[in-house]
C-alpha cells in the first residue's frame, strides 16, 4: 500500500464559512495554549536546577517535565467545561491539534540530539495556522458531491478527479480566501513490469538534468512529467547523493588580522543559490522516489566525489574547473562534462547493486 493525497476546492455557504473559521481559530488557540503549558513547565524545571547552565544538559533534562500528548489530551474534558465553544468541535480534531504540538516537540528534541540548531516550537499567529484534521472519523463524502463534516455540516466540493483507495484522514485547509479539503488515502500499489535497464542522472546548472544516455531535461518546470517518464522507462535510477539545502547556504564572512573583510565568493555563491533553488533538485529527486515506490522501481544514491573529474572511459582523473563544460581524455573519450558525470553515476550505482547482491 502507498499513500496518496487528493485536494479539492470547497464551496461553503456563508454560515459554513463562519463555522470553518471559528473551528480553525479555536484549534489555533488550543495549539498555543498547549505550547504555553509546555514552555512554562520547562522554564519552571530549569529554575529548579540552577546548576544546569549548559544548554545541552538543560535540553536533555527538559523531557523530564512530565508533559506529553496524553497528559494534555486528558485535560480536554475540563477545557470543554470552561469553553463551551469547544463542544462545537469534533473531539478527534482537538486531539489532532495536541498531536501536532507533540510532533513539534519531538522534532525539536531530535534536532537537539543531533547537534542541529534546535529552533524551539513557535506560537502560531492567525495567518500561519491554516488547517485542522479529522484523523479517523467525523467526515464522509455524499453522492451529491458534498463533504459532511461533524459539527460543521455538508459542504459543496468540486471533485475534479476520482479518489482511489481508502480515505484515512480528512484535512480542511484555508489558502487565502479559499478553502480546500485534502483526503489522505491508502492506495494499492500498481507495480510496472520488471525492467533491468538503469540510468545515471547528473543534476547541474547548465542543464537541469543530464542522463547517462546523453539526453537532457532542460526545464525544471517539467520535472513532474519527467520523473514519471523515467520511472516508466528504467528499472533503476541512480542519483548523486547531493544536499541542495547545504549547498545553497551563504558562505561565512572572512576577515584578515586587521578585521578587514576578504573576498569569500559570496557573489558567485549567491548566483548558485538562486540556480539551485530555481532548479528544485531535491524536489525532483523526491518525485522520482515517490513514483518509483509506487511502480516497484529502485532509486539509488551514490557518493558525488569526483563524478565530474573521473573519465568515464578509462577511470583516469581529469581535473577541470567548473567553467570547463567538455570532458576530453587521452583515451579518446570526449563528451559533455555532465554526460560524463552521469555515466560515472550509473557505474557507481551498478557497483552498489553488485555489492548488495
Amino acid at each position: 500500500m502507498s499513500k496518496q493525497a487528493y485536494k479539492f476546492r470547497l464551496y461553503p455557504t456563508r454560515k459554513q464559512l463562519a463555522r470553518l473559521q471559528e473551528t480553525l481559530d479555536a484549534c489555533r488557540q488550543l495549539y498555543n495554549a498547549a505550547l504555553t503549558e509546555r514552555r512554562d513547565a520547562y522554564n519552571f524545571h530549569v529554575k529548579q536546577h540552577p546548576n544546569y547552565y549548559d544548554e545541552s544538559a538543560r535540553l536533555a533534562r527538559s523531557r523530564e517535565i512530565g508533559i506529553n500528548y496524553y497528559s494534555q489530551a486528558n485535560q480536554l474534558p475540563e477545557i470543554k467545561d470552561l469553553r463551551e465553544d469547544y463542544h462545537d468541535i469534533h473531539s478527534q480534531v482537538l486531539q489532532d491539534v495536541l498531536r501536532r504540538v507533540q510532533k513539534a516537540f519531538d522534532a525539536f528534541f531530535r534536532r537537539c540530539k543531533h547537534g542541529e540548531e534546535p529552533g524551539y516550537p513557535r506560537f502560531q499567529g492567525k495567518g500561519h495556522y491554516a488547517s485542522f484534521t479529522y484523523p479517523q472519523a467525523g467526515f464522509s463524502l455524499t453522492h451529491d458531491k458534498r463533504v459532511c463534516l461533524s459539527k460543521i455540516g455538508a459542504i459543496k466540493v468540486k471533485l475534479h478527479r476520482t479518489i482511489k483507495g481508502t480515505i484515512k484522514t480528512c484535512t480542511i485547509k484555508r489558502e487565502g480566501d479559499h478553502w480546500y479539503v485534502v483526503f489522505a488515502c491508502e492506495v494499492e500499489r500498481m507495480p510496472l513490469p520488471e525492467n533491468h535497464e538503469a540510468v545515471g542522472i547528473d543534476l547541474g546548472l547548465l542543464h537541469f538534468a543530464t542522463l547517462s544516455t546523453g539526453e537532457t531535461i532542460e526545464n525544471p518546470r517539467y520535472y513532474r512529467k519527467a520523473s514519471k517518464q523515467l520511472v516508466n522507462r528504467y528499472g533503476t535510477i541512480v542519483f548523486e547523493e547531493l544536499q541542495p539545502a547545504n549547498m545553497s547556504k551563504r558562505p561565512k564572512p572572512k576577515q584578515d588580522e586587521n578585521g578587514k573583510y576578504l573576498p569569500n565568493g559570496a557573489a558567485a555563491k549567491g548566483g548558485l543559490n538562486k540556480s539551485i533553488v530555481d532548479a528544485g533538485w531535491a524536489m525532483f529527486q523526491q518525485f522520482c522516489l515517490y513514483k518509483a515506490a509506487n511502480a516497484g522501481r529502485e532509486v539509488l544514491f551514490v557518493t558525488p566525489n569526483y563524478t565530474s573529474q573521473v573519465c568515464s572511459g578509462c577511470g583516469q582523473v581529469k581535473k577541470k574547473d567548473l567553467s570547463e563544460r567538455w570532458h576530453s581524455c587521452e583515451c579518446g573519450c570526449s563528451l559533455d562534462r555532465d554526460h560524463n558525470a552521469a555515466l560515472n553515476i550509473l557505474r557507481l550505482g551498478r557497483s552498489l547493486q553488485e555489492t548488495r547482491s
